[in-house]
């Protein structure tokens, strides 16, 4: 039928263009930041941050850190809405920059486990996942977008 419809319009109408059909495959999406750690760099920071996060909080983004990537620092934020704790740290082969929130106590967990070793952290932001590469392997976390991550208070003087 669609050789019909082809040829149909090919010779009747002379130039006219059919449509091609889709491809009904995805193309490979790039990661927005990638970047490489050592895995006891990364735990001693995380587990730094994490004092601040609480389990039980109301906003559940905040069990989560906040990667941001610029250049190649890597700024990491926990928060309970009250307390916020950042720390900075310089990484290796940094590509791309941008923000996205990652689950706090599995990630930590994760790195608890792990010998000393290189990290290679890649974060695609359109399918919300976080890779990290090591040598015996990969581990992946879902993750959401740093922007919902909220912003801290700030204390004002009423005096």
């Amino acid at each position: 039928m669609q050789l019909f419809y082809n040829l149909f319009y090919n010779d009747v109408l002379g130039d006219l263009q059919v449509p091609a059909k889709k491809a009904n495959f995805a193309l490979k999406h790039t990661p927005d930041m990638k970047f490489n750690i050592s895995s006891k760099t990364l735990q001693t920071m995380l587990s730094a941050t994490f004092r601040v996060i609480n389990a039980k909080s109301p906003l559940t983004i905040l069990e989560n850190f906040l990667f941001s990537l610029s250049g190649n620092t890597l700024t990491v934020k926990g928060s309970d809405q009250e307390n916020n704790m950042t720390a900075e740290l310089e990484v290796t082969e940094a590509e791309g920059e941008g923000a996205v929130a990652v689950p706090a106590k599995r990630m930590l967990d994760m790195l608890k486990e792990m010998p000393e070793q290189g990290l290679r952290i890649a974060v695609d932001s359109e399918n919300q996942n976080m890779k990290i590469t090591f040598a015996q392997g990969e581990f992946e976390f879902m993750c959401l977008p740093g922007d919902e991550y909220p912003e801290a208070k700030s204390r004002q003087d009423d005096a």
